[in-house]
């Protein structure tokens, strides 16, 4: 679909999505300057439905009323995809982006059912369960970008999708103490038994041996899905590698300063350094640096 055959509300619908994405103070919106201006107005769309989707779910609301308002927001996503259009300001141009880059509808309605999960919180037995729900609410972000990068073949269960959930076993980490205030204990049940961590150690800050092995434990994990989603780098055609690369390289520089010294997640929001910073754009436009050994 040309930019010619839009209609008006569709444009001002893109263009809302951008003033959303640019007011957000994201970290890597920025990164989305990088592509052409179509991808840039997609990602620009899949970011906003994202953002307000997440904000129905985490919003001052009753959990009872959140839950209502994710079902209803469910329902209208799926019409807008059925349709093809839609009068609200984000989903006009939700509903245009899936057409023109052929993303499919399952992957967009996963990011929903992702935070429709949250809303029923009961935490997660295996990994297996918590890559579930990280396919939902990151993976498939990860595999809409596919589609509107031009990827040559995007697989379900491939790099795209990997990159996906190291970038949201990261955040896991670095939002522990966050989480468990909330009542969301991400870290499968599983493993806090093998580790022998508690989620009263873990609210009450002890940094513990057994929290430090566990946590090294999901580093070292997220760090094998960062390196196998490398391979999607190469799928992508040239103009769109920038972009990959950036996302990519955050949030990966991000885990390695949480591993620096992983008491900091019970102190803090970890953030990238301003070296940290410039690491992310050497490799934004300079490619991947060469696979080094990771700090322990």
């Amino acid at each position: 679909m040309s930019r010619r055959a839009r209609s008006s509300e569709v444009d001002a619908s893109y263009q809302h999505c951008g003033q959303l994405a640019r007011a957000s103070g994201s970290s890597f919106v920025w990164a989305f300057w990088l592509v052409r201006r179509d991808e840039r107005e997609a990602l620009q769309s899949l970011y906003a439905l994202a953002r307000h989707t997440d904000d129905l779910a985490d919003s001052s609301a009753t959990l009872d009323e959140r839950k209502q308002a994710i079902s209803a927001w469910k329902n209208e996503v799926s019409a807008a995809l059925d349709q093809g259009t839609s009068a609200h300001p984000i989903l006009a141009s939700v509903a245009d982006m899936q057409q023109r880059f052929a993303v499919p509808r399952a992957y967009l309605l996963a990011i929903v059912d992702g935070c429709e999960q949250d809303l029923q919180h009961d935490g997660y037995e295996t990994f297996d369960d918590l890559r579930s729900y990280c396919w939902n609410v990151a993976s498939a972000v990860g595999l809409c970008c596919g589609h509107i990068w031009r990827a040559q073949h995007v697989d379900p269960e491939g790099p795209a999708a990997d990159c996906g959930l190291a970038m949201q076993l990261t955040n896991i980490v670095r939002d522990l103490v966050e989480d468990q205030k909330l009542g969301r204990l991400y870290l499968p049940r599983e493993e806090l038994r093998r580790f022998e961590v508690t989620e009263a150690m873990i609210g009450a800050r002890q940094f513990t041996p057994q929290l430090r092995d566990l946590i090294a434990f999901q580093i070292a994990r997220a760090r094998r899905y960062y390196a196998s989603s490398k391979a999607f780098h190469d799928l992508l055609p040239r103009h769109s590698q920038g972009v990959f690369r950036a996302m990519h390289a955050y949030y990966r520089h991000l885990l390695e300063r949480i591993a620096v010294d992983p008491r900091q997640v019970l102190e803090k929001r970890v953030r990238l350094t301003n070296l940290d910073r410039l690491s992310v754009l050497r490799e934004t436009f300079f490619g991947f640096q060469p696979e080094k050994r990771e700090l322990q």
